[in-house]
């Protein structure tokens, strides 16, 4: 979107990926950016939290020229998507990927992964960790912070 005038924000380009339907959550270093999304797109229907169904995605773009983003992979994990996801970049191609809870159960469990992105061909997802009542995330210089 080139939101140079707001008053006419105009969209530049779409991008069709392979294998996800819907983006979540994204973040970009430098040249790189994460997406992490979903593999079906559609609400969980009668849920009214509005869960998404579906498996974690994790896209990447080269964004050397913003107006020409170019998809690189798409992997396809064996996460259940929830939800909406909050990426942080972290630094060396690293990025925080959170999933928070449901807004019908805030202490529910809310989940934590890092993404290794530094061949961003094969981006590596690590071991998740499920934290009761996670609600937020911020990260500075390789350190992220949850608010619990």
């Amino acid at each position: 979107m080139d939101i140079s005038y707001l008053l006419k924000m105009q969209g530049i380009q779409r991008i069709a990926v392979v294998d996800a339907a819907l983006f979540l959550g994204f973040a970009y270093e430098n040249r790189l950016l994460l997406l992490a999304g979903n593999t079906t797109g559609t609400p969980n229907p009668g849920v009214p939290d509005f869960n998404m169904t579906g498996a974690l995605t994790l896209t990447t773009m080269d964004i050397s020229a913003v107006r020409n983003a170019i998809p690189i992979t798409t992997v396809v994990t064996n996460v259940q998507t929830t939800g909406t996801y909050n990426v942080q970049a972290l630094g060396g191609n690293l990025f925080a990927v959170a999933n928070y809870p449901p807004p019908t159960d805030v202490n529910g469990p809310g989940s934590l992964m890092i993404v290794h992105a530094s061949n961003p061909q094969q981006p590596i997802l690590y071991p998740h960790s499920w934290q009761f009542g996670l609600t937020g995330i911020m990260s500075v210089n390789g350190y992220s912070w949850c608010r619990t």
